[in-house]
This record gives structure tokens, C-alpha cells and sequence, in this order.
């Protein structure tokens, strides 16, 4: 298959995949586009990998946080009036 054929066919499955407009035309406009497409791709998933670090680093906070209270309650340590 040549190189034009590949190149269509991909075309195809990313129209197909509602990546890129079919109406898109020359050949450069076509990889401006994916290429567009890539960086807004990368900035969501930088968004939902920042997101999950920071979701991962609450939830290990409140998991310390009652770790640390159970450990108070069980030696008797901790809050003095009477919390």
C-alpha cells in the first residue's frame, strides 16, 4: 500500500473516531489539525493526571489523619480537652 493510501486511511479512522472534521482538506491542513488535536488531547490528560495525583494525596491526608486519631484514641495521647 503506498504512503497516500495510509494516509487516507487514517484520515478515515480519525474522522471516523470524531478526532478530526471529514471537511478538512489539504494535506498540511490535516496535520495543523492533528496536531491541534494532539496539544488538546496532552493539556486533558495533564488535567486528569494532575487531578488523580491530587485526589491520590487528599485521600492519603485523611487516611493519616484518622490512622494518627485511631493511634491517639487507642494510647490515650492527643487531644487533652476532651475532644
Amino acid at each position: 500500500m503506498s504512503i497516500e493510501k495510509y494516509q487516507e486511511l487514517i484520515k478515515a479512522i480519525l474522522v471516523k473516531c470524531g478526532i478530526v472534521d471529514s471537511s478538512e482538506g489539504g494535506s498540511r491542513d490535516f496535520i495543523a489539525s492533528l496536531l491541534d488535536s494532539i496539544q488538546e488531547l496532552e493539556s486533558k490528560l495533564d488535567f486528569f493526571a494532575n487531578f488523580a495525583v491530587a485526589k491520590h494525596d487528599f485521600a492519603t491526608i485523611k487516611i493519616n489523619e484518622s490512622a494518627k486519631h485511631n493511634l491517639e484514641s487507642v494510647v490515650g495521647v492527643g487531644d487533652t480537652q476532651g475532644g
